[in-house]
């Protein structure tokens, strides 16, 4: 059996940044009765024996996202005193900066099975008559060959944008696109909702930290560190989706800064901003942060002109579940590419009930961070 694999490359550079990573929990699975087209086919139990072996490839260490205990043993560090039923702490791992094609370059030359075709794009997909089995790929490279690739499988792995836009312009024998006989190819297009911040926490202190949560950990030859999540009961009783809060040490902006860069936003735009009174009194009050402010910016200077007292503070981001939604799609736009074809328009749409998650989870870390329970901090 031979494997042929088509796709663009990039220029060869490494990425820099990884990504925290974790299992889905098993409410992700279920049906939900407050969330709209929830409910998946397998359970959690079918897709969790393959996280270990998932674990190798994605270059990360031995799989402990159940287990805080293990954790806070290793990396020394004590978890916030949660109310169990507000908020939890949970596991991440730090994923790597990973390319496949480039770390598995050397393997993919050697392999006598495979064939990679770089700087290719796949056009459309062409079928049998009846559309019920794709044939061949027509492949194209920009100011270069043309051809065509056929095979008894075809394999789509071009995310949840590419797929779509691929399968709706494959419709030389299914008009509406190949499988779409339902309309519901690029239909249900879901993201995360990110809100940073969604709290600013202001520290009493410079030397008061949360090292579980904003710092990475060496652990067993991985990094891991801790966010903050809703028990499933809190989001049974309040109709929440589901939601992880990460945690960041930050040095704060002083009012007076803030409020200078509203006002110089807004002479950029050329707009008035709202509530200029405030922000006048906001500069005028706090005269030495925006001295540095601007010394800092017109001298590119990382050293502060005026001695100022640090704010130390942490930000929250709020990365939350995307209500399902026939709406939110992927379709092709009137505009076309280098290749003459439909370029892609993406709709995505975010629910009242998205919003309202945001909003708790905002007040729950608020009640949570300034609990007056011993041992918090």
């Amino acid at each position: 059996m031979r494997f042929i694999a088509i796709g663009c490359a990039s220029s060869g550079e490494r990425p820099i940044i990884g990504r925290g990573t974790a299992g889905l929990d098993p409410i992700d699975f279920e049906r939900r009765e407050w969330v709209p087209y929830s409910g998946w086919p397998i359970s959690h139990t079918q897709l969790r024996i393959y996280y270990g072996r998932a674990q190798a490839v994605l270059g990360l260490p031995p799989y402990h996202y159940e287990d805080l205990d293990f954790l806070v043993e290793q990396s020394g560090a004590r978890p916030l005193d949660l109310d169990p039923r507000r908020l939890k702490s949970v596991v991440y791992n730090q994923s790597p900066p990973i390319l496949f094609g480039w770390e598995s370059r050397d393997e993919l030359r050697r392999a006598s099975s495979v064939a990679v075709y770089l700087h290719a794009n796949a056009l459309v997909l062409e079928s049998n008559d009846t559309a019920s089995t794709v044939t061949a790929v027509q492949v194209a490279c920009i100011d270069g060959p043309r051809f065509v690739v056929r095979a008894k499988r075809f394999v789509l792995a071009m995310g949840g944008i590419e797929i779509p836009r691929l399968l709706l312009l494959s419709n030389k024998m299914a008009p509406a696109g190949l499988g779409n006989n339902q309309d519901l190819v690029g239909r249900f297009f879901l993201n995360h909702v990110w809100v940073k911040p969604v709290a600013t926490v202001v520290l009493s202190a410079e030397e008061i930290t949360l090292p579980l949560y904003h710092d990475l950990h060496e652990i067993e030859g991985g990094l891991m560190f801790a966010v903050l999540a809703p028990p499933d009961r809190l989001m049974r009783a309040e109709k929440l989706r589901d939601f992880r809060m990460h945690i960041y040490k930050k040095t704060l902006s002083t009012p007076g800064e803030e409020s200078l860069k509203v006002l110089g936003k807004a002479l950029r735009s050329g707009s008035r901003p709202e509530h200029l009174g405030r922000h006048n009194a906001n500069i005028a009050s706090d005269i030495g942060a925006v001295t540095n402010f601007v010394y800092r910016r017109l001298f590119n200077a990382n050293a502060d002109l005026v001695e100022q007292d640090v704010i130390a503070g942490l930000e929250l981001l709020l990365v939350s579940e995307n209500t399902p939604d026939p709406e939110s799609r992927v379709t092709l736009s009137e505009d076309r590419d280098l290749f003459g074809q439909n370029r892609v328009l993406v709709d995505w749409r975010v629910s009242d009930d998205d919003l309202r998650t945001v909003s708790r989870a905002g007040e729950l870390a608020a009640l949570e961070i300034w609990a007056p329970r011993s041992g918090t901090w």
